[in-house]
């Protein structure tokens, strides 16, 4: 992450999104948190991004319906929108949940997300950020 970037991160899990606006913030990017989808859309017409994170799986609205929403703005047509997930471990080996996630990162690349980055991490977050 070279220039500086307003950067949305929306999801609901506090802990994860809260580390990764930290780490955003300790390169140098002005990052928010959307914790709900309404935020989220409130905040990304109010002001808006250079690029976003969405969790695939989040709680109410779908991920994919969410992008498709900010795709449907011409002004969000070259938006950077970046799709994450949080799994645990124990979430990782429970064939259901991988199967939802899979079939939820599929609906948002082709909703419009630019990428599906993988599951956060703490190591390897900023080294990701860095290819967009």
């Amino acid at each position: 992450l070279m220039e500086r970037r307003n950067i949305i991160v929306c999801g609901a899990n506090h802990e994860v999104i809260g580390s990764m606006v930290q780490l955003l913030k300790d390169h140098g990017q002005k990052a928010t948190a959307a914790h709900d989808e309404i935020e989220f859309l409130v905040n990304a017409l109010k002001n808006p991004p250079d690029m976003v994170l969405i969790d695939v799986l989040l709680p109410k609205l779908m991920a994919h319906e969410v992008i498709a929403a900010l795709r449907a703005f011409s002004r969000f047509s070259r938006l950077k929108i970046l799709a994450y997930t949080h799994f645990t471990e124990k979430e990782l080996t429970n064939v259901d949940a991988v199967e939802q996630l899979k079939m939820g990162k599929n609906k948002c690349i082709e909703a419009g997300a630019t990428a599906y980055i993988g599951r956060f991490s703490k190591v390897t977050f900023i080294e990701t950020m860095r290819e967009y």
